[in-house]
């Protein structure tokens, strides 16, 4: 009886531990896709810095050539 009480305690064990893995591996999950979506929203923003970059340099480019034509 003691051995049956022993053996179904370490069964519990057993599957709280599982659990308690799962568990962590969902939270790691979930900060690897945090870890994607910061690192989107960097490239989107060097995306709008290079754009807005590219931007000035078109307008530059224009004021130079109206000076030149003007």
């Amino acid at each position: 009886m003691a051995e049956t009480v022993k053996a179904q305690a370490e069964a519990a064990q057993a599957k709280a531990i599982a659990v308690q893995t799962q568990a962590e591996a969902a939270v790691a999950q979930v900060g690897a896709a945090q870890a994607q979506a910061e690192s989107a929203q960097a490239r989107a923003e060097a995306a709008q810095t290079l754009a807005d970059w590219s931007q000035t340099q078109a307008e530059t480019a224009q004021a130079f050539a109206d000076k030149l034509t003007g």
